[in-house]
């Protein structure tokens, strides 16, 4: 035991888990890499309010590890990823996502939704123009998916405007 103790002051050792009789604080878990979002087709997206256009393939792009979306070129996105963990049904399940000011001319509403599996998880509908807004926001999982199914980003805007996806992830229970 001194040797031990010896080469820890020497070389430095950490304490492991439950070293100390404390037991970790338990940690989200992200649903999937927010970076790792891919451009759907517009006939992919489960939500209500899908335009008649196509899906815009620009302005997609990671930004301070999440996923930014700008609008600039054009006013409708949705992005495909799959699970990376299990869900089940009641999970808390925490979005942290925000916009900067949105402008427009005329008044409109945007609407960034995540889904699981096609089932609405999360969503913010924002009137435009708006001031810069922060969501950190916990939401119950409405249904199971297994790892591998699939997760949906849609964002339908109006203007020049930058929204942005942080991270989805399940918190302990």
């Amino acid at each position: 035991m001194a040797v031990a103790l010896g080469l820890c002051l020497q070389w430095g050792c950490a304490a492991g888990p439950g070293d100390d009789g404390v037991e970790p604080e338990p940690t989200p878990t992200p649903l999937f890499d927010v970076t790792t979002f891919a451009i759907a087709s517009a006939d992919d997206d489960p939500a209500d309010d899908v335009p008649d256009e196509e899906a815009c393939t620009l302005g997609v792009q990671e930004e301070l590890d999440g996923l930014e979306v700008d609008t600039s070129a054009c006013d409708y996105f949705v992005l495909q990823t799959s699970l990376d963990v299990d869900v089940d049904e009641g999970d808390d399940i925490n979005v942290f996502a925000w916009h900067q000011a949105l402008t427009s001319i005329e008044p409109a509403q945007g609407h960034l939704a995540v889904f699981i599996d096609g089932a609405l998880l999360w969503e913010k509908h924002v009137d435009i123009p708006q001031s810069a807004q922060v969501f950190d926001d916990v939401v119950q999982a409405p249904t199971s998916a297994a790892a591998g199914s699939t997760a949906t980003l849609h964002l339908h805007n109006h203007g020049n405007n930058t929204w942005q996806l942080q991270r989805v992830e399940k918190l302990p229970q």
